[in-house]
């Protein structure tokens, strides 16, 4: 199982990408946000729902973990009061994006198409920080290596997207 954030979120297993309906994909978003770490059923309420969650929110959140659990299996564990995505031994395009600065891992914004709150909001600021600086470091070695026009080019694209 490969968990994707780099771009739009995903999940893909063996047999392809999993569809996941917006509210079961922002409870995922979350999650994964948390890095496995627990998340209180109350967080997610807040996140969900950052304007006030409705009367019927407990069980609506409930519903949305009951479909992303479908996809997921046994990752989603109940945890102090919430949940908790397991993430050992599957794949995570943000964990290796971190270990590698490989940019070739990005396919959009973090955490794109995602209607999530403040926390989804913050890990998505922070991949986008090191996105940059992967993208700096990047230019700085092709500039060194004299490849000035390719850096050229490059750059010209980041700028344009984000002036």
């Amino acid at each position: 199982m490969r968990f994707e954030v780099l771009g739009p979120v995903r999940v893909c297993t063996d047999t392809g990408e999993a569809t996941l309906a917006p509210k079961p994909r922002a409870v995922l978003a979350v999650l994964l946000a948390a890095r496995g770490r627990p998340v209180t059923a109350e967080r997610l309420l807040a996140e969900l729902w950052p304007d006030g969650a409705p009367s019927t929110a407990s069980a609506t959140l409930q519903m949305h973990v009951s479909a992303l659990r479908k996809i997921v299996g046994d990752r989603m564990q109940a945890a102090s009061g919430g949940y908790r995505l397991d993430l050992a031994g599957a794949g995570f395009d943000a964990a290796e994006f971190e270990r590698t600065a490989d940019l070739a891992l990005w396919r959009g914004e973090a955490f794109d198409g995602v209607a999530a709150g403040p926390s989804v909001a913050a890990a998505a600021a922070r991949l986008t920080e090191l996105r940059l600086a992967a993208r700096l470091q990047w230019a700085q070695h092709t500039l060194a290596a004299g490849r000035p026009a390719a850096a050229a080019t490059e750059l010209a694209g980041w700028v344009a997207e984000q002036p």
